[in-house]
Order: C-alpha cells, then structure tokens, then sequence
C-alpha cells in the first residue's frame, strides 16, 4: 500500500483499502482467505505522518497440536510513525499502543505494506489451535486423535503427551 505524502491534507486524513496477500507481500507463512480490509487514520503535521490503523481479515494457520488447518479471524491494531528523514532518537514512545512501527519514507512516498504486514502477524496467538478441545497427534503412531483412533494398541496419554516410560 502506498501513499502519496503531498496527497495528504495537513492535520487528519481517513484512508480504507481491501489488500490481497500479494499486495501485502504474503508468502507462505499464512495464508490470508480472502482480502485484508485495512482502515487507516493518518495524521500529517509537515513531513511527519502518525498513522493509527486495523488491519481485519481471516487466515488459516496449521494447528499447533494436528498439523491440520486452523481458521482465524485477525484484528490487528497497529501504529506508525513514518517521516522523511527517519526516527529522531529523542523521540518518546506512547505508553498505551504495544504495535508502534517506524518507517523512514523517500521520494514523498509512504510504502505501508510491511508494517502492515508485520503487525497482522504479530496478531496470531502464540499456539493456534483447529478448534480449543483439539486432541492433537498420537506421539507414538502419529495419528490424528480429531478424525481417528490410536493405532498403537496404547491409550494417549492426556493432552498428547507420551506415556510415561517406566523406570
């Protein structure tokens, strides 16, 4: 996504777009279903621009504990400080917006694709899950608890871990 600094009023600007994966430069460690519908506020205060933007959508991830797909839905709240002459290193940082990035724009052109980007992969739970009771792989015969029983003659242990081996 890119945006023309001079096209920016002085003081607040409201910009909305629907970005593809490739517009936003996916590739392969999610994939997006369908587009990303991102809202942004743009603030200009000379060659400055502080952007406060959402980026939603639906992903699909691989389970943490089948492999198999997991379906999210992404609400990533993000914030950048973009300025022509880069991050000024006194400047301080707001205490109440965890996803602050900073980019450095040339040639009057704000390039918004990687934080963006950035900021919805940031958004992904730590451990994705298919479903919140999913019963995972058998440790030992590999199969799928969620579609099939063990093949291994042992029942699983709770939470997928492997039996304890005796002493």
């Amino acid at each position: 996504m890119k945006i023309p600094v001079a096209s920016l009023d002085e003081g607040e600007n409201q910009v909305e777009a629907d970005l593809t994966a490739e517009e936003l430069g996916f590739s392969g460690e999610i994939i997006p279903r369908g587009p990303f519908h991102v809202d942004l506020s743009l603030y200009r205060q000379g060659k400055a621009v502080e952007i406060r933007g959402s980026a939603q959508g639906t992903i699909v991830d691989e389970c943490s504990r089948c492999l198999g797909p997991a379906e999210l839905q992404i609400d990533a709240k993000f914030m950048i400080l973009a300025d022509e002459r880069g991050r000024n290193a006194g400047d301080e940082l707001p205490d109440d917006d965890p996803e602050i990035f900073f980019v450095h724009y040339q040639h009057g052109m704000l390039e918004l694709d990687a934080p963006i980007r950035e900021a919805i992969l940031l958004d992904r739970p730590i451990q994705t899950l298919c479903m919140p009771d999913c019963r995972g792989l058998c440790p030992r015969c590999g199969a799928n608890l969620n579609t099939e029983p063990c093949r291994c003659g042992d029942p699983p242990a709770q939470g997928g871990e492997p039996p304890a081996q005796g002493s």
